[in-house]
């Protein structure tokens, strides 16, 4: 659920600036906004900051050779002592970078004679080589020379093995000739192909021996310029915040932001270490200032992944619904009855399970894969209920039955898709209508009111000339609902709102996608075992088979996924979402998760 926060504005003693924003920072329970009015004290700054500016910018030059470190988790003091230290690791690190540089620059000098000696050492020993580009070719046949054979190299290169003494005709030509390196002069070119063939796999191993000690010496001083880098990024944090997001004048500073309502009193007990030197005023949010207060999610442990859809989507507004609990809720049964195959689940979730592991470290692909995982298990559930593992292979072979199949109930199952868009439907306008009614948007509520009435009224006479209900007074009372809701509407929001009613109901209509997948992700595993009994050639059904079982298993994990989120975003979330500006980041210790 989206959390109630408080505003809150203090003013405090210009000297006490850094350990009242420390004392915050330790919380991490605040964030702050830019403070509009902006009166400057140029006299504050950091303790050191030059040296804390030669310490950021030998962290930059040494990652920017080896890679980034992870920020520590223990603050040290940054002084001479520790420039000096950066200042010797990154002279050896230069080393060890330009000693590779050099073996590469060989080691890309040596394949270029390997791939041309390659091509040229089973040919008899010429008088001379040459090397020419396409271009060069035609100038070099008008010589009218008779013995040389020309070889192609790669795209645009050749060499040209002359067999006639005519050296002195060549470079008055201007065309190069192949040299080796002098190491390599006086021998014959098989001799020189097996000597530079050795000579790439040593400076291949000599390479990698440089990686390895790169490594090596990042791992033993990982820690140690861990720490000096957390430490770097929170002075330079508290700097930004000084400069940008704070305001000073000749005896106060003045920040303000946001915090949640239930941990005030967290704050104040923090504060009170500094009883005399600030003043703190907060007030609740006003409905006109929604728009510009940060969004906090927090929501049960279960669901939370699902706040990762929200981040690509966008986060809600404050002060109206949070979808994330529903995206668990209706994303991944809907997977589920939409591949609902014992088999390809089990396939999908040991991908799955590689995925976590190997990644384990990415809170992105965590949260995916929990995802993934919740969904999966909802497909396992669907085939046992339909009865299939590879399509009806297990059926066929006695192992698994279905408590409804899935192709003899396509009515049910289209049935089962239309109740649940209904369900949801219903359920996003009634979200709407609230919403509304939250942001005293009272006149938008009463339309979205008279939308339900109308969509309602559809239901129920779809549901009369379906025969699910034959009672004529629900005839009568649908037309009247659909009578009352096009009067409402279009009242509320103008003569072409009816069109959107209308819209609405075949957004009911949609969630019949969900059948389709699941038919027809069961007709093509099914596909596939029927050619494979078909085809008297054991291997070319084999191969057929394959074929649609490999197909079918992307489609049963692209079309539900595509199809299930697009239900969320497209059916659902239009129903009552509304986007936030901003998203409530906390100002915490390290730099890590604010203004740097």
């Amino acid at each position: 659920m989206i959390k109630p926060l408080l505003k809150f504005e203090l003013v405090g003693d210009k000297e006490k600036f850094f350990d009242i924003l420390n004392a915050i920072k330790e919380l991490g329970i605040a964030h702050i906004d830019e403070y509009p009015q902006k009166y400057k004290s140029p006299e504050i700054t950091i303790e050191n900051e030059d040296i804390y500016k030669k310490a950021r910018n030998l962290i930059s030059d040494i990652e920017h050779l080896i890679g980034s470190f992870p920020v520590g988790n223990t603050f040290v003091d940054v002084n001479e002592k520790t420039i000096q230290w950066l200042e010797d690791i990154l002279k050896k690190v230069k080393d060890l970078i330009h000693k590779k540089e050099e073996k590469i620059s060989k080691l890309n000098l040596l394949n270029d004679y390997f791939l041309t000696i390659s091509k040229i050492y089973n040919f008899p020993t010429p008088n001379l080589i040459v090397v020419a580009i396409k271009k060069d070719l035609e100038t070099f046949k008008k010589l009218n020379l008779k013995k040389f054979q020309i070889v192609k190299i790669k795209e645009d290169r050749f060499v040209i093995l002359i067999y006639e003494d005519v050296k002195d005709l060549i470079y008055k030509e201007g065309f190069n000739e192949f040299v080796l390196p002098s190491e390599y002069k006086n021998l014959t070119l098989s001799q020189a192909f097996e000597k530079i063939t050795s000579n790439i796999s040593n400076l291949k191993e000599e390479i990698n021996a440089i990686d390895n000690e790169i490594k090596l010496f990042k791992e033993k001083i990982s820690i140690e310029f861990s720490n000096i880098k957390l430490s770097v990024l929170e002075k330079f944090e508290n700097l930004n915040i000084l400069r940008k997001y704070a305001s000073f004048s000749n005896y106060v500073f003045f920040i303000k932001g946001w915090i949640e309502k239930s941990q005030k009193e967290k704050l104040l007990s923090v504060l009170k270490n500094f009883e005399g030197y600030y003043f703190i005023k907060f007030e609740e949010p006003s409905i006109f200032e929604y728009d510009k207060v940060p969004t906090l999610i927090k929501t049960m442990s279960f669901s939370k992944p699902f706040k990762r859809v929200l981040d690509f989507y966008g986060y809600p507004k404050y002060g109206t619904i949070d979808p994330t609990f529903f995206l668990w809720l209706f994303f991944p049964p809907y997977f589920g009855m939409m591949l609902g195959d014992v088999g390809y689940a089990l396939i999908m979730l040991i991908i799955v399970l590689f995925l976590r592991a190997k990644f384990s470290k990415n809170e992105i692909v965590k949260d995916l894969t929990t995802i993934y995982l919740w969904a999966l298990t909802w497909a396992i559930f669907f085939g046992f209920l339909y009865g299939e593992a590879f399509g009806e292979l297990f059926y066929k072979l006695g192992i698994l039955k279905p408590i409804i199949h899935r192709l003899h109930s396509a009515s049910l199952i289209i049935g089962i898709s239309i109740i649940l868009g209904i369900i949801q439907v219903v359920l996003g306008i009634l979200f709407g209508i609230f919403n509304n009614f939250k942001l005293n948007d009272k006149h938008l509520a009463l339309y979205e009111t008279f939308r339900l009435i109308g969509v309602i009224g559809f239901i129920l006479i779809g549901f009369y000339f379906l025969k699910i209900i034959q009672i004529p007074f629900f005839l009568y009372l649908s037309i009247f609902l659909i009578l009352i809701s096009v009067i409402g509407v279009i009242i509320t929001h103008g003569p072409i709102a009816p069109i959107e009613l209308i819209s609405t109901t075949g957004q009911i209509l949609s969630f019949a996608r969900l059948a389709a997948v699941a038919l027809a992700s069961a007709v093509l595993a099914e596909m596939g075992n029927m050619f494979f009994s078909m085809i008297p050639s054991v291997i070319f059904a084999i191969i057929t088979a394959l074929i649609f079982h490999i197909l079918a298993f992307l489609l049963g994990f692209l079309d539900p996924t595509i199809q299930g989120m697009r239900l969320q975003i497209v059916e659902f979330f239009i129903q009552f979402y509304k986007t936030g500006e901003r998203v409530f980041k906390p100002l915490k210790k390290g730099g890590l998760n604010y203004v740097s």
